[in-house]
């Protein structure tokens, strides 16, 4: 008669041992994803990339991971593997509107317009409130608008607004897209060598002079005023600033310095590709 109290007694620790040990993991899953937050945001993206797949292993339900390594992975180029990790962050959560910007971002760098601009369609309507709300209308501007200088036009307002509302890195990666617009787009009547290097500039003091991304758009933006020498020393100082990790930069910049060598201005291969920056430098 004994037994069958002991046997309840033993269950209860079970219970109190499982539950014990499920906090104990789903507390492992959320600090390892904000320890890679925050590798990120100190541009450790390897180290953060290996924090979330930790997370990810522990937990593969834990939809925030998979996210959060997709931006990271498109930080770093990859855009095959950010797609990936886009699609499982949506199959665990299709209501998250940003998820579906940084997918329509992922998508476009990729060449895959058309379902690009379907992702951005789904964040705005899903009601993305976020920075990454203004890349996604501005890009639905820049594929709607049938005019270049209407392109122009609906950038500047956007970008306007955004440089009154936002401050600090926000602002800085607004200005930094309308720059590289102004000074690399294939279309003359957008381009403004001028408004560019102002844009541009900002955006420099803004991140201190010290995001190789925007120290790039300054050079384009030199580039295209006719100011070689300066976008020679900007694409230079673009290239030192740069974590030899992160190839796939060092590269394009690479592309442009050799450019700017032979006298000849950046050009963006198609005007829509210009305001990736949106997502890349924020």
């Amino acid at each position: 008669m004994m037994r069958f109290p002991r046997l309840q007694c033993l269950c209860v620790v079970l219970i109190l041992l499982s539950a014990r040990l499920a906090f104990s993991s789903s507390a492992k899953v959320e600090y390892l994803t904000e320890r890679g937050q925050q590798l990120a945001r100190h541009g450790e993206n390897q180290k953060a990339i290996d924090a979330y797949t930790a997370a990810i292993r522990l937990d593969p339900l834990f939809s925030l991971a998979y996210i959060c390594r997709a931006q990271t992975f498109a930080e770093l180029g990859d855009f095959p593997k950010a797609l990936r990790d886009c699609d499982s962050f949506l199959k665990l959560d299709s209501s998250s509107p940003n998820a579906y910007v940084t997918r329509g971002f992922v998508l476009l760098r990729m060449g895959r317009d058309s379902e690009s601009m379907s992702d951005l369609s789904a964040a705005i309507a899903k009601g993305a409130t976020t920075t990454d709300l203004t890349g996604a209308k501005a890009m639905q501007h820049l594929l709607r608008v049938a005019t270049p200088e209407g392109a122009r036009a609906e950038l500047s307002d956007l970008t306007e607004k955004v440089a009154r509302a936002w401050t600090g890195s926000a602002k800085a990666s607004a200005l930094n897209s309308r720059a590289w617009l102004e000074a690399t787009s294939p279309i003359r009547p957008v381009r403004d060598g001028g408004k560019a290097v102002a844009d541009a500039l900002e955006s420099c003091r803004l991140k201190h002079w010290k995001d190789p991304r925007v120290i790039d758009t300054l050079a384009a933006a030199y580039a295209e005023k006719g100011d070689f020498e300066k976008a020679l020393q900007s694409e230079e100082q673009a290239i030192a600033n740069t974590s030899p990790k992160d190839a796939n930069y060092l590269s394009i910049y690479r592309a442009h310095l050799a450019a700017y060598h032979r006298h000849q201005p950046w050009r963006a291969n198609k005007l829509d590709r210009a305001l990736v920056r949106f997502v890349i430098t924020r």
